[in-house]
């Protein structure tokens, strides 16, 4: 059985008003019997689940949109000249370790390495923390 258009109005209403059931079944028309009855049937929890996948790839996609701005713009501080600034950039971009993906044969190959200067910079910094803790 396919949805009415009914049932997705409602779906799409439970998305617009942030899942607040109360409205959307008085905004609707909907009683709570038929509400139940409804989140009882397999055609409309998937109607639900769908919209929810749609919602969440969009979010992962608008981050993933900005991931590569944030990760230059952090590599841009690292050569900031206030050395506080550097610093702080270089320990984020340390504190995220960069993965590892797979070339087509299947073989797992590092991420793209960083510039000499931001390197050593990064180098500079663990060489402090571990004089520091050492002291």
């Amino acid at each position: 059985m396919k949805l009415t258009q009914k049932q997705i109005k409602v779906i799409n209403d439970l998305f617009e008003m942030n899942g607040d059931e109360t409205a959307v079944l008085e905004k609707n028309k909907l009683s709570p019997i038929l509400w139940r009855r409804w989140l009882c049937s397999k055609e409309f929890i998937e109607g639900i689940e769908c919209k929810l996948e749609s919602y969440k790839m969009a979010g992962q996609i608008l981050l993933a949109r900005y991931n590569a701005v944030a990760a230059a713009r952090l590599v841009q501080l690292c050569e900031s000249k206030s050395s506080e600034t550097s610093r702080k950039a270089c320990m984020v971009i340390l504190a995220n370790k960069p993965g590892i993906k797979q070339n087509e044969e299947g073989e797992d190959e590092p991420v793209s390495s960083l510039e000499p200067e931001t390197a050593s910079k990064i180098l500079a910094i663990l060489a402090e923390r571990k004089r520091n803790k050492s002291l």
